[in-house]
C-alpha cells in the first residue's frame, strides 16, 4: 500500500472513530440533558401552577367561611328561635294555604328532624283532600314559596262521591299525602 493511501486510511479510521463516538456518545448525553431541561420546565411550570392554586384556596376557605357565618340571613331558608316554633309555623302556613285554595286539611304531623350536611330539615306530613285543581294550586304555591319548601313521598287516591244533581256523574275527590320539608341554619336549636 502507498504511503498515501495509508494515510487517507488512518484518516478514514480516525473519522470513523469519531463519527461512532459521536453517534453512540455524544448524542445520547445530549438527548438526555434535553430531556432533562424539558422535565425540569414541566415541574417548575406545575409548581407555579400549584402555587397559584394554594393562593386561590386560601382565598376560597375565607370565603366559605364568610357564607357560613352570613347563612342565617340568606333568603330561603326557615327562620324562628328554635325547631319546634318553626314547625307550628310552618304548621300554619300550610293550614291557611290549603284552606284558602279550597282543599280541606285531615290531618298534619310533624315529622323527626334530621341534621343535613349542617342544617336542620323540618319536615311535616300532611294528607288532605281536594279536587285536582286544588291540588295543583296546592302544590305550586308550596314549590314556589319563599323559603323554599319541598315536597316528596306524594301519594295520591281517588275518592268517588255520587252528586245529588246527577247520580250517574261521580264527582272526583282525591285524597293526597305527602311530605313537606324546609331546612334552617344548623346554628339554630
Amino acid at each position: 500500500m502507498s504511503r498515501i493511501m495509508s494515510r487517507f486510511l488512518a484518516l478514514a479510521i480516525l473519522a470513523a472513530i469519531v463519527a461512532l463516538l459521536w453517534l453512540f456518545v455524544v448524542l445520547p448525553v445530549t438527548a438526555k440533558f434535553d430531556a432533562y431541561d424539558e422535565s425540569m420546565a414541566q415541574s417548575e411550570e406545575l409548581l407555579a401552577r400549584y402555587l397559584r392554586m394554594s393562593g386561590a384556596r386560601t382565598d376560597l376557605e375565607a370565603v366559605l367561611e364568610e357564607t357560613r357565618r352570613d347563612q342565617a340571613s340568606v333568603s330561603g331558608f326557615l327562620k324562628g328561635a328554635s325547631i319546634q316554633l318553626v314547625a307550628a309555623d310552618l304548621q300554619n302556613k300550610l293550614k291557611r294555604l290549603i284552606n284558602a285554595n279550597g282543599g280541606e286539611l285531615n290531618s298534619i304531623q310533624m315529622l323527626p328532624q334530621e341534621a343535613e350536611n349542617g342544617f336542620h330539615k323540618v319536615a311535616m306530613r300532611v294528607v288532605m283532600t281536594g279536587d285536582t285543581e286544588t291540588l295543583r294550586r296546592v302544590i305550586y304555591t308550596i314549590e314556589t314559596a319563599n323559603p323554599y319548601l319541598f315536597l316528596d313521598n306524594l301519594d295520591i287516591r281517588a275518592q268517588r262521591k255520587r252528586t245529588q244533581k246527577n247520580e250517574n256523574r261521580a264527582a272526583e275527590k282525591l285524597q293526597v299525602r305527602y311530605d313537606v320539608y324546609g331546612y334552617m341554619p344548623a346554628g339554630v336549636s
